[in-house]
């Protein structure tokens, strides 16, 4: 279930209609998402609710709590976030080129990001998992349908071996993510790209690429 869904379950159009109240949902989400880019989570709900433009009644009339606008703040980056890199992916023709770009991109990316927002997601992240786990699950799912299919079109050119390309998918997911939460906190050493072709060439040998050129050629 997405955060769209849930303000619609938590808020019935009544007066207004569906598109109407996802619209002003939405609005709320955004300036959230930029209130936590400049402030991190340290914010009140009369905060966000004034970053939104709305009225703290209409605020609870949409997100039964602070918690819950943050989820969809979560979830709504992941969703860009995965948007961008996948644009700019498809002038890439060999799934391997897509794979290795969305593993070493979507932290490069998240540097370009900015680190107020990096530091939010990685300090809501676990709060928020234990808070709504089937809902942060799912909120990471765009990252692993990315991966998903790159994985299978390398396997089937012989270029991987995935043993269970779902439950690998969902491993690089995680790994990356570790990646991006470490990087959030961590004092940039000046080795951030090389760092990530060392994760590439690490998620390589574990999808099967060991015998590879790849392999090979990622630790070079």
């Amino acid at each position: 279930m997405t955060w769209s869904t849930r303000v619609l379950e938590h808020s019935p159009p009544v007066r207004r209609t569906r598109e109407d109240t996802l619209e002003q949902a939405r609005q709320i989400v955004v300036g959230a998402q930029q209130l936590v880019a400049e402030r991190g989570s340290a914010v009140s709900a009369q905060e966000l609710a004034r970053a939104g433009n709305v009225a703290l009644q209409t605020f609870y009339r949409y997100f039964a709590s602070k918690d819950e606008l943050f989820l969809a703040v979560f979830e709504e980056t992941i969703v860009g976030g995965c948007a961008a890199i996948a644009e700019v992916a498809e002038g890439l023709d060999d799934p391997m080129d897509r794979l290795h770009f969305y593993i070493t991109g979507a932290l490069s990316t998240a540097d370009a990001g900015g680190l107020a927002i990096q530091q939010f997601l990685t300090s809501e992240h676990y709060r928020l998992q234990q808070l709504y786990p089937a809902e942060m699950s799912m909120a990471l799912r765009p990252f692993v349908d990315l991966i998903v299919p790159e994985l299978r079109a390398a396997a089937a050119a012989g270029s991987l071996a995935p043993a269970d390309i779902e439950r690998e998918a969902l491993f690089v997911t995680r790994l990356v993510l570790g990646a991006f939460h470490h990087q959030a906190f961590a004092a940039d050493d000046g080795h951030r790209e090389q760092d990530r072709q060392a994760l590439w060439a690490f998620c390589l040998r574990g999808l099967g690429a060991g015998g590879t050129d790849q392999a090979s050629d990622a630790d070079h």
